[in-house]
């Protein structure tokens, strides 16, 4: 979304142009789900109009694309640093699952976003699409990463399939996923993710 101040329509309500806003959007989105969002939700979250939204952005399309661009970034910076880290290994990916339970299911959130929408939103718009697979492929980039560095280094197991380790990997995210999208008790997560990290620990080289 353009917001220098000469590109601003006539009439064009400032509140929505905030970081306040686009917040508010992408915490709806996120809580009640893309499909569940009506548009009057939008005018009592953002504070607008139906009109006004429209005319803004188009669509609600449009809305969640630019919602969309600020998840990124709060999820790139919260779960990624652990991982692109030089020295990152196995503990590191068994920690990933610790700290997507806490993003997934911290204040009322139910799930991830992205996720949430490869498997709910089945009227995506191209540019969605492409964010939900760029998201999963660089998940799936950085994991091959460790995995490899650690094969090379003798720390997991020398027969280790690196590439069906990283589908397995993802599996047990969109499994987590799913669970905190149901909100399981606690004590089924806590189970699952411990599984999740078991397994992944399991990968490690044995001493002789």
């Amino acid at each position: 979304m353009d917001r220098t101040p000469d590109s601003r329509r006539p009439g064009r309500p400032r509140q929505f142009d905030s970081d306040d806003a686009i917040q508010a959007a992408l915490q709806l989105f996120w809580h009640k789900g893309y499909q569940q969002t009506t548009t009057r939700d939008l005018e009592k979250a953002l504070g607008v109009a139906q009109s006004s939204i429209y005319n803004i952005v188009g669509s609600k399309k449009n809305l969640l694309d630019v919602s969309l661009q600020r998840y990124e970034t709060m999820l790139g910076n919260s779960m990624l640093p652990p991982l692109v880290a030089e020295d990152a290994g196995l503990d590191d990916i068994a920690d990933f699952f610790e700290n997507m339970r806490r993003w997934t299911t911290n204040e009322g959130r139910r799930g991830c976003l992205l996720f949430n929408l490869m498997s709910d939103y089945v009227e995506a718009s191209p540019s969605v699409t492409q964010r939900c697979d760029d998201f999963v492929d660089a998940f799936k980039s950085v994991f091959k990463n460790i995995l490899d560095r650690e094969v090379a280094n003798g720390h997991v197991r020398k027969n280790l399939n690196v590439e069906h380790s990283v589908s397995l990997i993802l599996g047990l995210a969109l499994g987590l996923n799913a669970l905190a999208k149901k909100e399981v008790p606690a004590a089924e997560m806590d189970s699952f993710v411990a599984g999740a990290k078991d397994t992944v620990l399991a990968w490690r080289q044995q001493p002789n």
